[in-house]
């Protein structure tokens, strides 16, 4: 029973946002009881999370490191040091990749918190990719969202800051 509740609140988020790239988009949704055992949601397909990503990114940076140290070596026998450039194009392509899916990810928590959503359960598992070959960070999982009110904005507040809105509004 607590799927279909988060079910029917991921529906009921993600149906009233605004569209934005990197916020799973919501296709479709069954007909009839949304807390019948039957009742499914249509989404983007995605390939990959980003817990999987970081895997791969770990696993590529080990073999940069290898590769790094081995043409470092061979080249100061030779001299010749303009051989490692492929390695550090490869390593700024690794390191683009990882600077614009914390970008992306920044963005689309903005248009949550812009729209008065707070996420609450952001975690590698729950950030995906829909499409393999050109990064497209996609926010999944807002069964755990909530609304945001005046209450939830102050207990996330700095205590100095929290004083001086409590003393505004009184």
């Amino acid at each position: 029973m607590q799927g279909l509740a988060d079910l029917n609140l991921e529906t009921k988020f993600l149906s009233s946002l605004p569209h934005h790239p990197n916020i799973i988009k919501l296709r479709a949704i069954a007909d009839g009881d949304r807390f019948h055992p039957d009742y499914f949601l249509v989404l983007d397909r995605l390939f990959d999370t980003l817990e999987q990503r970081l895997i791969q990114w770990r696993a590529k940076a080990k073999k940069l490191d290898v590769a790094e140290n081995y043409f470092r070596s061979l080249m100061t026998r030779l001299h010749r040091p303009t051989e490692t450039i492929s390695i550090i194009e490869e390593r700024l392509r690794l390191l683009h990749d990882q600077v614009w899916t914390a970008y992306d990810l920044s963005s689309a928590i903005a248009h949550l918190h812009k729209h008065g959503v707070m996420h609450r359960d952001i975690k590698p598992t729950n950030i995906g990719f829909d499409i393999v070959s050109i990064p497209s960070k996609i926010l999944v999982n807002v069964s755990l969202a909530i609304r945001m009110s005046h209450s939830h904005i102050l207990d996330f507040m700095a205590a100095d800051d929290m004083l001086e809105k409590r003393c505004e509004n009184f």
